[in-house]
């Protein structure tokens, strides 16, 4: 909301001819990233108002703000923070999964469509990351810490890579969970 509004007032001042950009692209995504709650997702399984909160938030959100970002960017590189709830959404969080997998099938897009321009997405796949919305959750395997997601994107930037996944294991996790059929998905333990 704030950090989108803000962003959208700069974009109409540039327009203008006046003003600066004042949110930094990493700035604006850290205030977007922990704007979801998961313990909210069971609630938006049974109230359109929270499933919509949800979407708006984790989806549409991120996706007006980087519309409105690679509008006024000439050269960098954006850290687009996706999950790997987005690749293979699961039962227990269905609502935040879809809206990740949004958010991967764009960023994965908005990166071709600057191909060239001087600017470039580096999409960050997460699994769990230990942060103050996930205290006193069980951690699931191969949960890191913020920091540690923060350093495999720094590491990867200007490396020409579209996504990586942090920790990189999970790229072979996900190699292989994305192909393991729906009636055995279901009775993992996840």
């Amino acid at each position: 909301g704030v950090c989108v509004n803000a962003l959208v007032r700069q974009r109409r001042e540039l327009e203008r001819g006046r003003g600066e950009l004042l949110l930094h692209p990493a700035e604006l995504l850290a205030h977007l990233a922990y704007l979801v709650e998961a313990r909210l997702c069971e609630l938006a399984e049974r109230d359109e108002r929270e499933a919509a909160r949800i979407a708006t938030i984790d989806y549409l959100a991120q996706v007006n703000a980087l519309t409105v970002l690679t509008d006024v960017m000439t050269r960098g590189e954006i850290f687009a923070f996706s999950s790997i709830a987005g690749w293979r959404a699961r039962r227990a969080n269905y609502v935040y999964g879809s809206t990740k997998a949004g958010l991967d099938g764009f960023y994965t897009q908005l990166g071709e469509a600057l191909r060239g321009s001087g600017v470039k997405v580096l999409t960050v796949r997460p699994g769990q990351v230990r942060t103050k919305m996930s205290a006193g959750v069980k951690e699931a395997p191969l949960t890191i810490n913020k920091e540690e997601v923060a350093r495999i994107a720094v590491k990867n930037a200007g490396a020409g890579k579209g996504a990586v996944f942090a920790p990189a294991a999970f790229g072979g996790v996900m190699a292989v969970l994305t192909h393991v059929p729906r009636p055995i998905f279901r009775k993992l333990p996840f």
